[in-house]
C-alpha cells in the first residue's frame, strides 16, 4: 500500500524564486508513524508551522572524522508518496539531493525516485506547465533520505549571500578599528575600511547559549523558554521553545530560499547534547569536540566557499569560531604579534594572542570571497557573543557570588557585554563609523531588512539601516545569570535578581533581598563605584520590568452575595515566593495584603456584593502557587469556586499537569459571578506550556565538551 504525504503550498511561486519545499509546508497530512527513532537521530521541529512531529522528519547526526554534522532530512520508505499542490506556472527544476556527510553532497540518482507532473510521469527533474495549479507528486522507488527539496527557476534572481562570523568573548575594546594598539586584529581592521562600525553595540546577555540564541530570535533571552542560569535545558523548556511561535532566522531564511549552514564550535546549537536547541539550520558542522578547532573551522569554511556553483541558491553562513574563549592558549608566534601589551595582564596578554591567530584566519576566508568574486555583493556581519571580564573590581559577581575574572556570564557590565560589530553592506566601498547605540536583537531584522524579507511581528530588535535618522536613542535592556540590567548614553543600572532561578547548586528555593546598582558610565567607565540615587534607581527599575516580560500572570476574583463575609486567601510556593503585581505582571505593593516569606495573605471582612480582584505572579516561574481560601473559618466549598476560563472545581483532577491546565485562561477570562453568588475565581494567562520544578543533570558527552571549552572546570 502506497503512503501519501499532502503538502498544500499556498505561497505564490514567482519566476525567479527559489523555494524551499522542505521548509515551505502548511499543512501535513500522515498516514504512518515509526515508533523508535534510530540512535542520533532527532525530530526536525521546524518541519512543520504547527511544530507536529513524524519519525520521517528527522534531524541525523553522525560524527565524520570528529566533526558532528547534522542535517535536516526526509526519510522516505519505499513506495512511500510526497504530493506537492503548486499555484503557478511552472519553468523550474526540482533539485533534490540525497544525505551525505559531506558539505556538498552528490546530486541524487534520480532513478531512485519517480516525478510526476499534474499526473503524468516526467523523465527528468525539469518541470514545464503553463496552467496556474500543478501537481507534483514524487514516490520512492526504494528506501531513501533526502536532505534538499528545492525547486529552482531555470533564471535564479540574483538573492544576497550572507555571512555572518561570530568570534566567541571578543571584546570591542581590544580592536584596533575602536583604537585599541595591540596589534591583535590587523585584517578585521582592513575589513572596517569597507564596513561599517557600529562603535556603541551591546549584546543583550553575556555568556554564548542565551546571547546566540538573541542573534537568531531578535527576542531577549527570557522570551525564548530556554533558561539561562544554568547549561542543562530541562525537557519543558525544549517543549515550550518549539511550540512556540517563534521565528528563527536560519528557518525564515529557508522559506525563502536560502541554503543555511552553521560551522563552528558551539555546543548549545543542537538538542541531543541537553544543553542546547536545534536553531533551524538546514545543515551543521559542530568542532565541539575539539580542543583546537580555529584551523579546521576555517578549512571547513575553505571547502564551503570551493564547493559553490555559479547557477546556485543563495546562501546563509553563520561561522561561529570559539577562540579565543578560555583556555587562552595561543602559539608564541601570534603572542610575539602582540604590541604594547608589556603593562597588562599574562592573561590579557594570552587572550590578545588568541585573537591575533582569529584574526589572521578570517583574513585568509575574506581574501577567498574576494577571489571568487564573492565579497562585493555579500552581506558580511562581524561581532562576538560576549566580552570577557579583567576588571579586578569584577571579579566576584556581585550578583550570584561567582569568580569570573578572565570569564563572563555574572553580570552586565561593559566589559560583559561590548561587543564589535562590523558590517558590510552589500557593494559598500567606504568606512562609516557609527555612535549610537545598537543591540544584539537588532541583528534579526537587520539581515531581513537588507535581504527584502518581512520581518516577523513583535520582534524586540529594529533593523540597523535607519538608526542615523532617528531621533530617540535605543535603550539597551540585558538578562544573564543573575541579573538584569538598563543602559543608556549616561547610566548603567544592574538588579541581582532570583526570576530566571531554577532550584540546585546555583539557588535553594529561597528569594532574598534583589539589591541594584547604578552607575554613572559618562565618569566611571569602569563601573566601579556605584552611587545612590534613588529616583534614578526607581526610574531605571520601572524601565526594566517594562522589558521583562512576565510568563504566568494569576488573577483571583472574589465576589461576595448579599451577606458579610470574613475572608481569608493565602498563596505560596515552596519553589521562590508567590508576588504581588499589577495585570502585566509588574510587582507592587499593597497595604491590604501580607507578605510572607513564601508568598502572600489576603484577609478581609467583605460588604454585601462586594467585588475585589488582584494579581500575582510565582517568582521565579517554575512552580504552581498553591491556594487556601476561608470564608468565615471555614474552608471553600466546591459549589462557591471555580477555576480557568471554563470557571470550574479544578481539584478532582489525579494528574498535577492536569490541575494546572484547569487553571489556565487561554481564550477568554470567566464571567463576574451573578449578583446573588458568592464565588471565589482564579484564572492565569501565560506565554509558557507547563510549570516545572524537575531537575536535569548533565550527561558525560557534555561536560566532556564544557570541560575542553573552558565553561566549567
Amino acid at each position: 500500500m502506497k503512503l501519501l504525504l499532502l503538502f498544500f503550498l499556498t505561497k505564490i511561486l514567482f519566476s525567479e524564486e527559489v523555494i524551499n519545499l522542505q521548509f515551505q509546508n502548511d499543512l501535513i497530512s500522515l498516514k504512518k508513524q515509526k515508533s523508535k527513532l534510530e540512535k542520533n537521530n532527532f525530530y526536525n521541529p521546524y518541519i512543520f508551522k504547527n511544530r507536529k512531529f513524524d519519525s520521517r522528519f528527522l534531524n541525523e547526526s553522525i560524527k565524520d572524522k570528529g566533526i558532528e554534522v547534522t542535517k535536516k532530512i526526509i526519510h522516505l520508505e519505499k513506495n512511500q508518496k510526497l504530493k506537492f499542490l503548486i499555484s503557478e506556472k511552472l519553468n523550474h527544476k526540482l533539485e533534490i539531493k540525497e544525505f551525505s556527510k559531506n558539505l556538498f553532497s552528490n546530486e541524487l540518482d534520480y532513478s531512485k525516485l519517480k516525478i510526476l507532473l499534474n499526473g503524468k510521469e516526467n523523465s527528468s527533474n525539469e518541470l514545464q506547465s503553463n496552467i496556474e495549479q500543478n501537481k507534483i507528486e514524487i514516490i520512492a522507488e526504494t528506501e531513501i533520505k533526502l536532505e534538499s527539496l528545492k525547486l529552482v527557476p531555470k533564471k535564479i534572481k540574483t538573492q544576497t549571500d550572507i555571512l555572518f562570523i561570530v568570534i566567541d568573548s571578543l571584546r570591542a575594546d581590544v580592536t584596533g578599528f575602536n583604537g585599541a594598539k595591540f596589534n591583535a586584529t590587523p585584517n578585521l581592521d582592513i575589513f572596517s575600511k569597507s564596513a561599517t562600525n557600529y562603535k556603541t553595540h551591546f549584546v543583550n546577555s553575556s555568556w554564548t547559549r542565551p546571547s546566540t540564541f538573541i542573534f537568531f530570535t531578535g527576542l531577549y533571552a527570557s522570551k525564548h523558554f530556554l533558561n539561562f542560569w544554568d547549561y542543562p535545558v530541562f525537557k519543558n523548556e525544549i517543549q515550550s521553545f518549539y511550540k512556540s511561535k517563534i521565528s528563527l532566522l536560519p528557518e525564515v531564511l529557508s522559506k525563502n530560499g536560502y541554503n543555511t549552514f552553521m560551522i563552528g564550535n558551539n555546543p548549545f546549537l543542537t538538542e541531543h547534547r541537553g544543553i542546547g536547541a536545534d536553531a533551524g539550520f538546514e545543515v551543521y558542522f559542530d568542532f565541539s569536540y575539539f580542543e583546537k578547532d580555529t584551523l579546521r573551522i576555517s578549512t571547513k569554511a575553505k571547502e564551503f566557499y570551493d564547493g559553490l556553483k555559479k547557477n546556485r541558491s543563495p546562501y546563509f553562513l553563520f561561522l561561529n569560531f570559539n577562540d579565543p574563549h578560555k583556555p587562552y592558549t595561543p602559539t608564541t608566534e601570534f603572542l610575539n604579534k602582540i604590541q604594547n601589551a608589556d603593562q597588562v595582564d599574562l592573561r590579557k596578554k594570552e587572550y590578545l594572542g588568541e585573537v591575533r591567530f582569529v584574526d589572521e584566519e578570517i583574513g585568509k576566508i575574506l581574501e577567498i570571497l574576494k577571489q571568487k568574486n564573492l565579497f562585493e555583493n555579500t552581506l558580511i556581519l562581524i561581532s562576538s557573543d560576549h566580552g570577557e571580564v579583567m576588571n579586578p573590581a569584577h571579579a566576584k559577581s556581585i550578583f550570584n557570588g561567582v569568580y569570573t575574572l578572565f570569564g563572563h556570564g555574572q553580570g552586565l557590565y561593559d566589559e560583559d557585554i561590548h561587543s564589535p560589530l562590523l558590517i558590510k553592506y552589500p557593494n559598500q566601498k567606504k568606512e562609516i563609523s557609527i555612535s549610537k547605540l545598537t543591540r544584539s536583537i537588532d541583528l534579526f531584522p537587520t539581515i531581513l531588512e537588507e535581504t527584502n524579507i518581512e520581518i516577523p511581528d513583535k520582534l524586540d530588535g529594529i533593523a540597523l539601516q535607519k538608526i542615523e535618522k532617528e531621533k530617540e536613542n535605543r535603550i539597551y535592556y540585558g538578562e544573564s545569570r543573575g541579573v538584569i540590567g538598563i543602559r543608556d548614553q549616561n547610566y548603567k543600572w544592574q538588579q541581582k535578581v532570583f526570576g530566571f532561578s531554577r532550584e540546585g547548586k546555583h539557588w535553594n528555593g529561597i528569594v532574598s533581598d534583589e539589591p541594584s546598582f547604578l552607575f554613572d558610565i559618562k565618569k566611571d567607565k569602569e563601573e566601579t563605584s556605584s552611587i545612590n540615587d534613588q529616583n534614578k534607581k526607581k526610574y531605571y527599575y520601572n524601565l526594566a520590568h517594562q522589558f521583562w516580560k512576565k510568563n504566568s500572570i494569576f488573577t483571583t476574583r472574589i465576589k461576595n452575595d448579599d451577606k458579610e463575609k470574613e475572608i481569608y486567601f493565602e498563596s505560596f510556593t515552596n519553589l521562590g515566593k508567590i508576588r504581588l503585581t499589577d495585570k502585566t505582571g509588574q510587582p507592587i505593593e499593597n497595604k491590604e495584603f501580607l507578605e510572607s516569606q513564601k508568598g502572600f495573605v489576603f484577609e478581609k471582612k467583605l460588604k454585601p456584593f462586594e467585588l475585589v480582584e488582584f494579581h500575582y505572579i510565582s517568582y521565579p516561574d517554575i512552580e504552581f502557587p498553591k491556594f487556601k481560601i476561608y470564608s468565615d473559618e471555614k474552608e471553600i466549598s466546591k459549589k462557591n469556586f471555580g477555576a480557568g476560563e471554563k470557571d470550574i472545581y479544578p481539584f478532582q483532577c489525579q494528574n498535577p499537569k492536569d490541575c494546572q491546565k484547569l487553571f489556565l485562561a487561554k481564550n477568554h477570562i470567566p464571567e463576574i459571578p451573578k449578583k446573588n453568588e458568592f464565588r471565589v475565581q482564579i484564572w492565569y494567562n501565560t506565554n509558557k506550556n507547563e510549570f516545572s520544578s524537575s531537575k536535569n543533570e548533565l550527561g558525560q558527552e557534555a561536560i566532556d565538551i564544557l570541560k575542553k571549552q573552558g565553561y566549567i572546570q
